[in-house]
């Protein structure tokens, strides 16, 4: 089977060099988002989560914070769905929280994501899987489902 790149083997490490090259000729401090990128300049390289906020996220904060009433509480996701990102620790909050207060918090959920079916999936069967036990108990009290609102991917650039 012959490859796409026949010379692939030599263009990688080649493009690799030249980008090296490149990079140090032009900048003294790399800042990378992440550590798994390509080393560009070693020892001159910084890796931070640098995410710039515009100014109209934080006023829109600021208003939404005003308007609501005191005592509800709500929070958003934003990135991947993953269950690597802690979907299995914001349950069991969900869980707890509801223990001290009566209620559950509001969540809104923004990505997409490999993992995002059983994701779904499990906030949804959380509250059913409850239910049906006390179905087969013959209690009464049944446990609402949980306050989630997958929005899906949103384009943030705007």
């Amino acid at each position: 089977v012959r490859s796409r790149a026949p010379a692939g083997f030599l263009a990688a490490p080649l493009t690799a060099g030249v980008n090296c090259m490149v990079v140090q000729a032009n900048c003294h401090r790399v800042m990378k988002l992440s550590g798994v990128l390509q080393e560009f300049h070693p020892g001159n390289e910084v890796v931070e989560n640098v995410h710039g906020i515009r100014e109209t996220f934080l006023l829109e904060g600021q208003r939404r914070r005003s308007s609501k009433p005191t005592g509800i509480f709500k929070v958003y996701f934003i990135g991947k769905l993953l269950w690597a990102k802690g979907f299995d620790i914001l349950l069991e909050l969900e869980e707890y929280f509801r223990q001290q207060t009566g209620s559950y918090f509001d969540i809104d959920v923004f990505g997409t994501g490999p993992d995002e079916v059983e994701i779904k999936r499990a906030f949804e069967d959380s509250a059913k899987r409850e239910n049906r036990m006390l179905d087969n108990l013959s209690i009464r009290s049944r446990r609402p489902p949980l306050p989630v609102r997958f929005m899906g991917m949103k384009d943030h650039s705007f």
